[in-house]
């Protein structure tokens, strides 16, 4: 699982109202105990396969990922060429 679809697979499980909150949230988060926090503050639960794909890697996300994933613009999208 990508960090793209670890965010989107968040987000997901995140009412439209709180994505924002969510998303500055997650930026602030300085260490994975935060991160998980900030989970578990807007009540989203993981099943056990979803726990495993993000203890595999890093719970890191980079602010570009949560911007793609939150329908920011992404560096790899057409509205960046002139």
């Amino acid at each position: 699982m990508t960090k793209k679809e670890k965010m989107e697979l968040l987000l997901a499980k995140v009412a439209e109202e709180q994505k924002a909150a969510f998303v500055a949230e997650l930026r602030e988060a300085k260490s994975k105990d935060e991160w998980r926090e900030v989970v578990k503050k807007y009540g989203i639960r993981l099943s056990e396969e979803e726990k495993e794909a993000f203890n595999a890697q890093s719970n890191e996300v980079s602010d570009e990922d949560l911007d793609a994933a939150s329908g920011g613009c992404c560096v790899s999208c057409s509205c960046t060429d002139s």
